[in-house]
């Protein structure tokens, strides 16, 4: 019988599915600042039978409008060629843990800026007795066809040369508008963020509403990993709002613009505004 066989591949900014990969990747974002010139990456496997990922490089760029499309080659900006990784193979046994090396190596004419890679851990597929989402075979005369999950999972991988600092973001316009999502319609709060400075942001979207002056300050939606990279200066992102929030006539929205991380809640960008009577 012939068999053909189809790879759905799953490609995720940072960590996301957990659970249906059988694995838990930290952090999802590295940044390795001025000084700086080592990282590692933790793949802990839960399950109870071995996982197997090739480690590799893509190449991503943010466009005007803020979505990261694939690049074909590496950038001037590109951290690839100036980090190594080790190993490029990681096989994680059940309950068992391994690490991801990273080692900056710059050369000494290095134009000073923000370098960022994606690194990709890409699943290998299971031996021919295994797989992951099962199989389907026509009779001896057919066709059978064979479909696997393979998980890949993408995170960025930033090292800061030289100069350059803190990024100054700005909050420049929040419209209320409904969405598509795999839940249906919903509703949320399209926020327009703006960025200047060499570095890139990173953080999270949350917005909050007052009815009046006497009722507590609730936080009624978020948004995280919100980033805007350096070769961006500007970005959207959609915040859903919780299922039971409605935007009260007259009442007072806050969005703010938070780190996420060791400096979790500081506020980079604010916008209050007090929604139409």
């Amino acid at each position: 019988m012939r068999t053909m066989r189809f790879w759905l591949a799953l490609v995720i900014m940072g960590l996301a599915w957990p659970a249906l990969a059988d694995i838990t990747i930290t952090p999802t974002r590295v940044v390795m600042e001025p000084g700086t010139r080592d990282a590692v990456v933790t793949l802990r496997n839960p399950s109870d039978r071995e996982r197997v990922y090739r480690v590799s490089w893509a190449e991503r760029e943010m466009t005007a409008d803020g979505s990261v499309e694939p690049r074909a080659e590496p950038g001037p900006f590109a951290a690839s060629p100036h980090v190594r990784i080790a190993p490029r193979r990681v096989a994680v046994g059940p309950g068992q843990t391994q690490t991801v090396r990273l080692h900056l190596r710059p050369p000494a004419d290095l134009p000073p800026g923000e370098y960022r890679s994606h690194l990709v851990l890409g699943l290998e597929p299971e031996s021919e007795a295994s797989f992951i989402m099962g199989q389907e075979e026509t009779p001896a005369e057919g066709v059978g066809f064979r479909l696997e999950a393979l998980l890949s999972f993408a995170l960025p991988v930033i090292f800061r040369h030289g100069e350059g600092g803190e990024p100054q973001v700005a909050i420049s316009h929040v419209e209320p508008r409904t969405f598509e999502s795999r839940r249906g319609t919903e509703f949320g709060l399209l926020v327009s963020l703006e960025r200047e400075g060499a570095w890139s942001s990173f953080g999270r979207v949350v917005a909050y509403q007052q009815v009046d002056q006497n009722a507590p300050v609730q936080e009624i939606g978020y948004a995280r990993d919100v980033a805007i990279y350096a070769e961006a200066n500007q970005s959207r992102v959609m915040v859903p709002l919780r299922p039971d929030v409605t935007l009260q006539p007259g009442a007072w929205l806050r969005v703010t613009y938070e780190h996420q991380g060791q400096r979790f809640g500081q506020v980079m960008a604010e916008r209050v505004f007090q929604m139409a009577p």
